[in-house]
């Protein structure tokens, strides 16, 4: 199975560590980020001397470390393939079209529309993992996470969208799915690394029923704490969204970039 994972960040690196454990052999790492101080202490397969490399390339050095630990032969060779550039990159459509799964493991809206309408157009399945710890108006703080399997049927627009479609489209139309606008701590409190290794083996638990062929529909697991911190697991409606825009030009390819993300994207589209 060919896999694309985009963001090697928190949730990204654990799902790169366990894609190759699974026993993915062909795997392509897209992040334009490099690896600062902050992340050695949140992120899988990165170390101090790396600081300063991109994170796709620490992450797939460390990848090689691994396979030579576990020693694979070369038959079961891990083949990593690392891009440092954006998800709307040239680079990284030409490896979405050779792709099985892509799977998503991004805080930033922008790019998150990014890998949804690329795997809407070429119909791959996409796993979406997202996480993170919110400050309530009444200064709580609340944990949670949504991971979504999206089948080539509907898409992440219909199944949960985007906390805000219109922001999203105009960042990326503007190329701007690179990195946040601003400190990502305005909107969010931080991630934890427990919460993060939960949602990842969701996603995981879904990649392993669907590569053996018991899965083959969309499903949405979402994660919440209680006060107590216990979570609370709830699955929910996947089904497709009526006038969708980015549903009604699946599987048109390169034929729906060209016809603008104006028009894939109309910004008037909300979820039921």
């Amino acid at each position: 199975m060919r896999t694309i994972v985009i963001g090697c960040g928190r949730s990204g690196s654990l799902a790169a560590a366990a894609l190759a454990r699974l026993g993915v052999r062909r795997l392509t790492l897209v992040d334009p980020d490099r690896l600062e101080a902050h992340n050695l202490g949140e992120m899988d397969l990165v170390r101090a001397p790396q600081r300063g490399d991109f994170k796709v390339y620490a992450v797939a050095e460390e990848l090689q470390r691994l396979q030579q630990g576990i020693g694979e032969s070369s038959a079961r060779r891990l083949e990593v393939e690392p891009i440092a550039e954006p998800v709307s990159s040239l680079r990284v459509l030409e490896a979405v079209k050779r792709a099985d799964l892509l799977v998503a493991c991004v805080d930033d809206e922008a790019a998150r529309l990014a890998a949804a309408v690329l795997a809407k157009l070429y119909l791959k399945p996409l796993l979406d993992i997202g996480t993170g710890v919110f400050e309530t108006p009444d200064n709580q703080r609340r944990a949670g996470a949504d991971v979504r399997l999206v089948m080539p049927e509907t898409c992440l627009l219909c199944v949960g969208g985007l906390n805000n479609l219109a922001v999203a489209r105009a960042r990326l139309i503007a190329g701007q799915d690179v990195a946040a606008i601003g400190d990502w701590r305005e909107q969010r409190a931080g991630s934890l690394r427990s919460l993060n290794m939960l949602a990842v083996s969701l996603g995981i638990r879904l990649v392993e029923e669907l590569a053996a062929g018991r899965r083959g529909e969309s499903a949405w697991l979402r994660v919440e704490f209680d006060a107590a911190g216990l979570p609370r697991l709830e699955q929910r409606s996947t089904a497709s969204q009526p006038g969708c825009p980015l549903c009604l030009h699946g599987g048109w390819g390169d034929e729906g970039l060209r016809l603008g993300l104006e028009a894939l994207l109309d910004p008037r589209f909300a979820v039921a």
